[in-house]
């Protein structure tokens, strides 16, 4: 699905699956060319902006890749899955090395395979979680944005 912007004349917005693969496309060139601080911030960018997506539809804050951790784990418990919060250690990394820049090329190839498994796995995911699933259940995420203790936590 995409969506128009606010602007009629300007072209349609991307949807964010169509926006996720673009950015693991760009990824994939940027490695090809040797753009490796780059290529690092578009896989990361990727595994970003799906999980950002999937927090969205179900009104859950996103600020921050510890946001992102946290939200990735409260999925991949919720589904059964725990491999989607290994994947999702392969996108932090891939951020990290946007600082470091000290991945050898053989890595790059193994992370882009990472990344587009976690976004397949989120796509799968969030078709499982229920539309009234409540935020994760961590505290000091609920804490930093405001929301009320998990059921599981009230007495």
């Amino acid at each position: 699905m995409t969506t128009r912007s606010a602007d009629a004349a300007s072209p349609p917005i991307e949807s964010d699956e169509v926006h996720c693969r673009r950015l693991l496309e760009e990824a994939a060139e940027m490695i090809a060319r040797g753009d490796r601080r780059q290529a690092s911030e578009k896989l990361w960018g990727a595994a970003a902006r799906r999980i950002e997506a999937l927090a969205a539809t179900r009104g859950w804050p996103f600020q921050s890749s510890t946001d992102g951790r946290v939200i990735v784990r409260h999925v991949a418990n919720h589904v059964g899955n725990p491999w989607i919060s290994t994947l999702f250690a392969a996108a932090l990394d891939a951020c990290q090395n946007v600082y470091d820049d000290d991945w050898e090329d053989e890595e790059f190839a193994a992370v882009l395979g990472e990344i587009r498994e976690l976004i397949d796995l989120l796509d799968a995911a969030e078709c499982e979680l229920p539309a009234d699933l409540e935020p994760p259940p961590a505290k000091y995420y609920r804490q930093r944005h405001d929301l009320a203790p998990a059921a599981s936590d009230r007495d």
